[in-house]
């Protein structure tokens, strides 16, 4: 199945299996893969409640596509995602750690 990102470019047909993760910022979503980032209007709280369960949130700004987990840095609060990207894991998210 796909995300569909709108904006004023278009719509975008992602699928889930290419997304690494969301990044809420400047009042956008960022929708990342390995090659682009794609920005759309939303809120991170609509949009994890309309995701499928492999994804998952770590961070107030972010949610992570757990199939695309490479490494978790615990004394670094850090998760390393397929094509070297990083992202940070929040205090009150780091229960998740111990779930991936």
């Amino acid at each position: 199945s796909v995300f569909v990102a709108e904006n004023r470019d278009g719509h975008w047909r992602i699928p889930y299996t290419d997304i690494l993760f969301f990044e809420a910022r400047e009042k956008r979503i960022y929708l990342n893969t390995e090659n682009q980032e794609i920005s759309f209007n939303g809120t991170i709280g609509m949009l994890e409640e309309s995701l499928p369960d492999c994804f998952l949130r770590c961070h107030r700004s972010f949610i992570i596509n757990r199939e695309k987990v490479e490494r978790i840095i615990r004394r670094e609060n850090l998760i390393k995602l397929y094509g070297n990207f990083s992202v940070p894991v929040s205090k009150s998210y780091r229960h998740i750690m111990r779930e991936l």
